[in-house]
């Protein structure tokens, strides 16, 4: 979900493409999605949430993991 500033959602099941020139190699506490996450959330300006299917959510910031619930349900 992408949300405006003002807190209106603008789209929802977004696809978000990291250019290649802004790939880099980098370790990842996850998998693809967490790797995804913390690369995209160095090009914007905002969060990237990470919604694990076992439960867990994680939040990166500036390519850096800020935030994660408690592990499974």
């Amino acid at each position: 979900v992408v949300i405006e500033d003002d807190g209106r959602v603008k789209s929802a099941r977004n696809w978000l493409m990291i250019p290649n020139d802004a790939m880099f190699a980098t370790k990842s506490e996850g998998g693809t999605r967490h790797l995804s996450a913390m690369m995209f959330s160095r090009l914007i300006k905002g969060l990237v949430f990470v919604i694990s299917s076992d439960g867990p959510v994680t939040l990166y910031v500036r390519g850096e993991k800020i935030f994660r619930t408690c592990e499974g349900r």
